[in-house]
């Protein structure tokens, strides 16, 4: 059927037998679920609750932003939706829900302690992908092809990007990596976090959801000097940032965090789950020990140029702009204080 997009199209074989009346129903369904999942780049998607409703019989769960406050997709108000969610891993059972954190060997995820179960085929599957992307020839980001080529990193899979238990989680692990690779014998050691949920949203709302995600890590960090380094007056991981332009800091330790997500407007940035990868600003420091630095960050911007047809026009501005990779001028505020 022309423009089911291969959506909706068994309900109406099932619908084959009834009353003309339910064909109908069933086909204006599909109508309805094809326009909404098609219209993925726009800034607002609006359904009426009726619409939104019958759309998530087929596809999942919407989020109702008045009925669920702290969801990273509540930027809207009355019958305004901007995400659509998978069906949630929460309904398998809790041995069988991929939010574990892995290392990486000979291009496979593997627990990272001998008496951890081995990795969910769905971490397997986002991995794997994940890999794809920064292996390409054509990805820009050298640095990443890097780490992932030494298998410098390691992987983490969560639910939902902002919610309160992936929040948790990835403090957790990302505590965990901070202690058990020191930034002084690893300082191009790379930590990514994969969220399964949302699929389907906007910049703005992938944006909202980034920095939900990092005002919680904040939240946790318990780290002595964790307020001192926001604020600018500990010893900075990286003495060749500017103290009014920092990078987010845990657990004492300075990162540039690279979204990536399904709705980029940035070729670089696109990739089918929201994904978090924060890289320690102690690569720079030490590709300009090596002297390596201006010569890594030209081959980049040309790579990138290459591949999008143009120059990021974020990259005159602050690092925190950047991080969500959607398109910002000079008046970009942080939307999020940090403790």
């Amino acid at each position: 059927m022309i423009g089911c997009g291969g959506m909706g199209c068994e309900h109406l074989e099932a619908a084959a037998d009834v009353g003309k009346a339910e064909v109908v129903a069933v086909v204006v369904l599909a109508i309805e679920a094809t326009l909404y999942l098609t219209a993925t780049l726009e800034e607002e998607v609006v359904l009426s609750p009726e619409i939104a409703a019958r759309t998530a019989l087929m596809h999942g769960k919407h989020v109702l932003c008045e009925k669920q406050r702290r969801d990273p997709a509540c930027l809207l108000d009355g019958n305004r939706y901007s995400i659509l969610h998978a069906p949630a891993v929460a309904d398998m059972s809790e041995e069988c829900a991929p939010n574990s954190c892995y290392c990486v060997s000979e291009g496979r995820l593997g627990p990272l302690r001998s008496d951890r179960e081995k990795p969910h085929p769905i971490a397997v599957l986002i991995h794997d992908q994940f890999r794809g992307l920064l292996l390409s020839t054509t990805f820009p980001c050298l640095g990443g092809t890097g780490a992932v080529r030494r298998e410098d990193y390691r992987f983490a899979v969560y639910s939902a990007l902002g919610s309160a238990d992936s929040v948790q989680q990835c403090a957790s692990d990302l505590a965990c990596f901070v202690s058990e690779c020191p930034a002084d014998s690893n300082p191009v050691a790379v930590f990514v976090a994969a969220f399964q949920e949302p699929v389907l949203l906007t910049e703005v709302a992938f944006e909202a959801a980034l920095w939900e995600q990092l005002r919680g890590l904040n939240e946790l960090d318990d780290h002595p000097n964790a307020a001192d380094s926001r604020s600018g007056t500990a010893s900075r991981p990286s003495p060749h940032v500017q103290d009014d332009d920092p990078g987010f800091v845990f657990c004492g330790r300075e990162f540039f965090v690279v979204g990536l997500h399904p709705a980029s407007s940035r070729w670089a940035r696109r990739f089918g789950w929201p994904t978090l990868v924060f890289n320690a600003l102690t690569h720079s420091d030490e590709l300009r020990r090596l002297g390596k630095y201006e010569r890594m960050k030209q081959k980049i911007l040309g790579r990138d140029r290459r591949l999008q047809g143009t120059d990021n026009p974020s990259l005159p501005f602050s690092q925190m702009s950047q991080f969500s990779g959607r398109q910002v001028d000079s008046r970009w505020q942080c939307p999020t204080k940090f403790k």
